[in-house]
């Protein structure tokens, strides 16, 4: 028996499919403009678990995850290394798919890149529009042709169907755009007008490109239909993303419900922030063993049980016992070191797992470090503290002031993992593993 918690009813309910030896089952991807992560990697391998064991119970299951190939995000990093944003989507979603590969996660029965849809989402915006559910507005400063709206007024008694929000409730910014432009606050995009040097496609409206949102119904629709058993993803999609595929997809099709279980699969944090591409604070699926091992070391110490109620295959009496020891005395850091290797073990090998704290060669520019770790003392008189600058130049980290200020602004320097901004001032009588660029690097004794 499979029992799932359904978001729809906020109840764990026995699964039962529409089809009796059939089941169709979407999930939403990845936004391709940077590298899966490990957050990513766990929505991935739930749902891949779940597709497993009901294939294993003898269904017959339809898979559908996407690729978000067209994107804000996706524009802002073509834009930022000067290439096409199709060359961004398509280097990406190559990367996802050897991550999934390393993952043993198998291949869905399909998986759609948004732009492949484009004609399939024209069609339902257009019909959105006939219906009184969307409208027009002027174009955005800067913009070529209008933007089309949904409007959520129009479908107030379906809204909240996942977060049980109300309309009334909902204020202007909380993720949703703020637009004056808007009939309600929470009225959310279907079609943008283009933009000078964007992608665009031609429709009713002039030269423009979907919405996020629009784009999982249009993909959802053309391969399960429009009424299906599990829409999946991450708990952080479930608004607006998902509220308001709901919203369209069930006006446009006039059939109610999409999906009969709504599954959502937690996030990793970081500091108390979601592990997320936008913040920065990721572990990387595809990072060196290095970089994994400093990345998993130097987390908070209360943040380690989440990752290992998440991600590792220990199960709970194993985890308990960790907690146990660290109450009778041991030290937090080799509790870390021990869930950093099972990780590294999962994507790079039992090797490299075993050799990540001093790894070398070619992968320094990762944060690695070699084993025999090169010893300088520096001694500065009169002071008790050293600016990071002067301790590069001195220990021969730099071979200038002007060399180590460049690095310190580039962020190319790590003191004990970390990047250090170039006001750093480091404590005498302490000792540091300072790396400077990709291969420099020392255990850095400051003495007064």
């Amino acid at each position: 028996m499979l029992r799932l918690y359904n978001t729809a009813t906020r109840k764990v309910e026995e699964f039962k499919p529409i089809n009796p030896n059939k089941v169709g089952m979407y999930v939403c991807g990845l936004t391709v403009y940077n590298d899966m992560h490990l957050g990513h990697a766990r929505t991935y391998i739930s749902f891949d678990v779940i597709r497993r064991w009901l294939e294993y119970s003898g269904y017959e299951v339809t898979f559908v995850q996407n690729h978000t190939d067209i994107d804000d995000k996706i524009i802002q990093k073509a834009n930022e290394e000067g290439v096409k944003a199709e060359e961004i989507a398509s280097r990406y979603i190559e990367r996802t798919m050897e991550d999934l590969e390393k993952l043993q996660v198998r291949p869905p029965t399909f998986m759609p890149k948004a732009t492949d849809f484009i004609k399939e989402m024209i069609g339902i915006v257009s019909d959105l529009v006939d219906k009184n559910h969307a409208y027009v507005v002027e174009p955005v400063a800067g913009a070529l042709s209008p933007d089309v709206y949904f409007d959520i007024s129009s479908a107030s008694e379906m809204f909240g169907t996942l977060t049980g929000q109300k309309i009334e409730d909902m204020e202007a910014g909380s993720r949703v755009a703020v637009d004056s432009r808007k009939r309600h606050p929470s009225d959310f995009v279907l079609w943008k007008g283009a933009k000078p040097d964007e992608p665009s496609w031609k429709s009713p409206w002039g030269l423009g490109r979907p919405g996020w949102h629009i784009e999982c119904s249009a993909m959802s629709l053309c391969h399960l239909g429009k009424h299906f058993d599990i829409h999946g993803g991450g708990v952080d999609l479930k608004f607006p993303h998902h509220e308001s595929e709901i919203l369209q997809t069930e006006c446009h099709t006039e059939h109610s419900p999409v999906a009969n279980y709504w599954i959502h699969t937690g996030f990793l944090t970081i500091d108390k922030e979601k592990m997320s591409k936008s913040l920065g604070n990721y572990v990387g699926v595809d990072d060196t063993p290095g970089v994994m091992f400093n990345k998993l070391v130097s987390m908070p110490d209360s943040l380690m049980w989440r990752y290992f109620e998440l991600l590792s295959l220990k199960d709970n009496a194993a985890i308990e016992d960790l907690r146990q020891r660290i109450e009778r005395g041991d030290n937090p850091r080799d509790i870390k070191m021990e869930l950093a290797r099972e990780l590294i073990a999962r994507y790079h090998g039992d090797e490299a797992a075993a050799n990540a704290h001093r790894s070398a060669g070619n992968q320094l520019a990762e944060g690695e470090l070699p084993e025999d770790l090169p010893e300088v003392e520096v001694v500065f008189e009169g002071s008790d503290q050293a600016p990071i600058a002067a301790v590069l130049n001195r220990s021969g980290l730099a071979n200038n002031s002007a060399q180590a200020k460049d690095m310190l602004g580039n962020g190319r320097v790590r003191v004990d993992g970390e990047v250090v901004a170039k006001d750093l001032m480091l404590a005498l009588g302490q000792s540091y593993v300072i790396q400077a660029g990709k291969k420099r690097y020392a255990r850095v004794t400051l003495r007064g």
